[in-house]
């Protein structure tokens, strides 16, 4: 398997409980990867005074802020040095073995966390600087369907920079977290994984 290069210790997939249909394609999509995940149980912003967290977004934004920040601590907690974080609507290429194959050896030996999804603002060539043939380091941008953290330290930076919520989880990464923490963060190009077309969960107000 494709990723076994990347010497992954965890992979880990959020699943909110009341989505048993997305759970179950998650299910099917590592299957077919050959990927043992850990599905981790989100936080369900419907559930817990998500207002006291941010009145500015939905119980969603705030429980998908939350899931994250709790995997990087839950990560940490459990001393592993390196994870994939997986939400449950990832959908992969039909060629990402492929991909990934040709892409993971010329990641640069300085990445700290890596996109292998990633959606750029304006589009497939907005990204601040190219790379290689399948890396670019990203400009403004959303998605956290698929992504690496490459050490403990790095994930302790992530946790400390969500310490409070002032935008979704995705735009706060790559605007705030990332580069104000001075992590090296690549995405790959094209996207690895996708995200599939459910009703979201995130945008929901009720």
């Amino acid at each position: 398997m494709s990723l076994d290069l990347l010497n992954i210790d965890k992979h880990y997939c959020i699943s909110l409980e009341s989505r048993p249909d997305r759970k179950r394609y998650a299910e099917e999509t590592f299957a077919k990867l050959g990927i043992a995940v850990e599905f981790f149980p989100a936080v369900n912003g419907n559930l817990i005074d998500y207002k006291s967290i941010s009145n500015r977004h939905t119980p969603g934004m705030v429980g998908c802020f939350l899931s994250h920040r709790a995997i990087w601590i839950d990560a940490i907690g459990n001393g592993y040095k390196r994870i994939m974080v997986w939400e449950d609507d990832a959908k992969p290429v039909p060629s990402f073995n492929t991909l990934v194959k040709r892409a993971i050896p010329v990641l640069p030996n300085n990445w700290q966390f890596m996109y292998l999804g990633f959606t750029h603002y304006q589009g497939f060539y907005a990204y601040r600087e190219k790379i290689n043939d399948y890396w670019v380091k990203p400009g403004h941008g959303w998605g956290t369907q698929c992504y690496a953290v490459n050490g403990p330290d790095v994930m302790l930076k992530l946790v400390e920079g969500a310490a409070k919520m002032h935008m979704q989880i995705d735009e706060q990464l790559i605007q705030d977290i990332l580069p104000q923490a001075k992590i090296n963060h690549y995405a790959i190009q094209p996207n690895a994984v996708y995200q599939e077309d459910f009703i979201s969960d995130v945008q929901i107000n009720k």
